[in-house]
């Protein structure tokens, strides 16, 4: 069975570790987006978390301060946001909107406040506002704009 996987690497930076570099990969043969940590000195990846997806995951992205982690689900044409814990790496859900079939690529703005979703098939791009955030918990919520 031939599998999709894509990936994400970020750094994230506590005041209580070094920098740690985590990898999400999204395989969507399993309907999962999987989080490993990497080592520094020889790029061992370990298992640290798994989330399960209401679809096949796709494309990945984070906003720039890596916060949060953005997934297309191509073939359900949705997107996903989630809130990134900056300790573990761990993914909790935010919400999921509908996106139009086939959203393939995925990208923020520099400053975060928008998701721009590109699509192969109806060769067009889409812009999703990236929600305010409204507590300490930073909620980011994506909305659809027309």
């Amino acid at each position: 069975m031939k599998s999709l996987a894509s990936l994400i690497m970020l750094h994230l930076l506590s005041p209580a570790m070094l920098a740690d570099t985590v990898v999400y990969v999204a395989l969507a043969s399993e309907k999962k987006i999987v989080a490993h940590r990497m080592d520094a000195e020889d790029g061992k990846l370990t298992r640290v978390d798994e989330t399960t997806m209401d679809g096949e995951p796709g494309a990945l992205t984070t906003d720039p301060m890596n916060r949060f982690l953005f997934a297309s689900l191509r073939a359900e044409g949705k997107l996903a946001a989630f809130r990134i814990d900056a300790k573990t790496g761990k993914l909790t859900h935010i919400n999921t909107v509908s996106a139009g079939p086939d959203p393939a690529h995925l990208s923020t703005d520099k400053d975060g406040r928008f998701l721009l979703c590109a699509y192969y098939v109806a060769a067009k791009v889409t812009v999703h506002l990236i929600g305010k955030d409204r507590s300490e918990e930073h909620t980011s919520e994506l909305q659809s704009l027309r």
